[in-house]
């Protein structure tokens, strides 16, 4: 059973503690407690310098950014897209994450001491709780003459080893206060492990917990969904059944339609072709009838046209035979007058019986006056008038031959034709 409350579970994901971020603080931490800038550091076989530590914008998590002594193995100058984070020269900058740095460790070289294994004195064993212990070999027997030289040299080496002995005895005491507060620190750092872990575990259980609720809920949820969704797909594959029965039954009732609209196309193609055919027949056959109506017509003008002709000439040989009847009649009438006058002047000596004799037909015989020779002659012109009014086709009055009807009929007839 999990330790969680009622308001931790109503409280949102957001604000509760994930190990997740638990566990990159505390990485962090560590991080910041066991590396510097300004540390050296090795990454894959490359040396150099770590000049920023902390999160980025571009990936999260702890990077360290290191200057590498070696200009062109780098990848940048301290700058990721357009973000500087620390300055370098270029191709000597190097992002990686700060778990992976190795810290190099820095030799103490507090004084100058001889090469000789008696005076070496070994710095790692800071741990052993014995002081370093230290032989000092005697001199060799010297003369007489140099023993109170030797004796001060002596002293002044004494000396010197008495404060180097000081020196290391009180650089031993620091290391080990050193140890004592690495030891601490560790212990502390293991402390707080432990209890991160506890946290973690908790919040593992927690989420695991929550998750577990939504992961179940999400569970039933898409069973419902799950559920509608195959009754849909049910609905819709009777659906589809239904449509491809009526779809089916359609395709039936338009080929039949179709085979139907089919045989009324070719029976009404061969009901148009007999219409077409019968109408070429009648067309045909009125053409011919219209042709032989208009070689009818045609031969009629011919014989129209020889008898108006024979027609024309009579009346030309009427005219001409009345010209030479007029032409007659005025020498007749110049002859009578002259024979009148020729008789007047014989018998001017004649008797009065003879006179009276022939007075009755000196009535008759007197020469006609002028308005009635004017008389004459325009009886003469209305006769040649009316004569020449007569048509000789309908062969009646008021109009010539040429403006006849039924020459104007014929013309128009021949224009179509």
């Amino acid at each position: 059973m999990s330790n969680k409350t009622w308001s931790d579970s109503r409280r949102p994901l957001a604000t509760r503690s994930t190990p997740t971020h638990i566990m990159e603080h505390d990485q962090q931490q560590l991080i910041q407690d066991q590396i510097h800038i300004g540390d050296r550091v090795q990454v894959n076989s490359h040396h150099g310098i770590v000049r920023f530590i902390g999160t980025t914008k571009f990936k999260a998590g702890t990077w360290a950014g290191i200057e590498l002594d070696s200009v062109g193995l780098g990848k940048n100058d301290g700058s990721v897209d357009g973000k500087r984070y620390f300055i370098c020269p270029p191709k000597t900058g190097l992002f990686i994450l700060a778990i992976k740095v190795i810290k190099q460790q820095q030799h103490l070289n507090l004084f100058n001491r001889p090469s000789t294994p008696h005076h070496q004195p070994n710095l790692y064993h800071h741990k052993s709780k014995n002081p370093p212990s230290f032989t000092i070999d005697a001199p060799p027997p010297l003369p007489t003459k140099t023993i109170s030289s030797n004796n001060n040299n002596n002293s002044n080496n004494s000396n010197n080893l008495i404060s180097r002995i000081k020196a290391l005895e009180k650089e031993n005491i620091e290391l080990k206060q050193a140890a004592t507060l690495m030891e601490r620190k560790k212990n502390e750092n293991i402390e707080q492990l432990e209890h991160t872990i506890s946290q973690i575990k908790k919040a593992s259980m927690d989420s695991i917990e929550i998750l577990e609720d939504i992961h179940r809920q999400k569970i039933q949820q898409m069973t419902a969904a799950l559920d509608d969704e195959r009754k849909k797909v049910h609905d819709l594959l009777m659906e589809q059944n239904d449509l491809r029965k009526a779809g089916l039954e359609a395709i039936e009732s338009y080929e039949s339609t179709l085979s139907g609209l089919e045989k009324n196309k070719l029976k009404s193609r061969q009901t148009w072709d007999l219409e077409r055919k019968k109408m070429q027949d009648e067309q045909d056959a009125m053409m011919k009838s219209h042709h032989q109506q208009v070689g009818l017509l045609l031969q009629d003008i011919d014989t129209l046209e020889v008898v108006l002709q024979d027609k024309m000439n009579k009346e030309i040989d009427l005219i001409d035979s009345l010209k030479r009847e007029r032409q007659n009649n005025s020498l007749l009438t110049t002859e009578l007058k002259g024979i009148k006058f020729q008789m007047k002047s014989t018998n001017i000596f004649a008797g009065n019986d003879i006179s009276n004799r022939w007075s009755f037909r000196d009535k008759l015989d007197t020469p006609i006056p002028e308005e009635d020779e004017e008389e004459e002659e325009e009886e003469e012109d209305l006769f040649d008038d009316n004569i020449m009014s007569i048509c000789a086709l309908c062969e009646q009055k008021g109009h010539h031959l040429i403006h006849c009807h039924i020459l104007t009929n014929q013309q128009q007839r021949q224009h179509i034709v």
